[in-house]
C-alpha cells in the first residue's frame, strides 16, 4: 500500500471483494495496522480471509472516513479524511460489514457475504460443496468452489452460471459438473 500524506490518497491493491455494486460515499473506515508485515502474502492476507476480531480492530486501528474511490486497472485510489501520515504505510483500510451492506443497497454483493455458503445445483437440492474463494480476473470474476469430494471447481461469476440467494443462504450453480476438470 502506498500513502501520499499530502493529498490523503492511499493506493491499495484489492482482491475482488466487491463482486458488484458501488459503495455510497462517504463511508466510515478503520485504518488497521496488521500484526504481521513480512513478505509472506498468504500470512499477510490470512486475517482478511478469516476476519479480524473486533478487539484487534479497536486496539490496532484509528477511525477515518473514505470520501472517494477511483479505480485504475487492479488498483484503487482512496481519498481518506483525515489524511493518513507517512507512518500509515502498510495500513489496511477496513470497512464494517453493516456499513458496506447499507452503502451498497440491495444490489450490492460482496465476497464476505458468500464465503463459506453451501453450493447446490438447484433450489431444494442437497449441498455439493461450498464457496472458498473469489478470483478477480479483471473481467468477470471466478468463484472457487470446494466440492464434497474435495475437488476444487472454478466457475465464472456471471448470471448465466451462478445465482446467489442470500436469504436462503445458498449459491446455485446448475451446470457445476461442466466446470469440473
Amino acid at each position: 500500500m502506498h500513502v501520499d500524506s499530502k493529498r490523503s490518497v492511499v493506493r491499495a491493491t484489492y482482491g475482488g471483494d466487491a463482486l458488484r455494486g458501488p459503495l455510497a460515499l462517504p463511508l466510515p473506515v478503520w485504518l488497521y495496522r496488521p500484526a504481521y508485515s513480512g513478505a509472506d502474502s498468504g500470512r499477510i492476507l490470512e486475517p482478511a480471509r478469516k476476519g479480524i476480531p473486533d478487539s484487534q480492530i479497536e486496539a490496532r486501528s484509528s477511525r477515518a472516513t473514505l470520501t472517494a474511490v477511483r479505480t485504475r486497472a487492479r488498483h484503487a485510489l482512496l481519498s481518506i479524511e483525515p489524511g493518513p501520515d507517512a507512518t500509515a504505510v502498510g495500513l489496511w483500510v477496513c470497512l464494517e460489514r453493516a456499513a458496506i451492506e447499507a452503502a451498497a443497497g440491495s444490489d450490492g454483493l460482496f465476497f464476505f457475504q458468500i464465503r463459506g455458503l453451501p453450493v447446490a445445483t438447484a433450489t431444494g437440492a442437497e449441498s455439493i460443496g461450498h464457496v472458498i474463494d473469489f478470483l478477480d480476473t479483471g473481467a468477470d470474476g471466478v468463484l472457487l468452489i470446494r466440492c464434497l469430494d474435495d475437488c476444487e471447481v472454478m466457475v465464472p461469476m456471471v448470471d448465466e452460471f451462478v445465482t446467489v440467494d442470500l436469504k436462503a443462504g445458498f449459491v446455485f450453480v446448475p451446470q457445476l459438473d461442466e466446470f469440473r476438470v
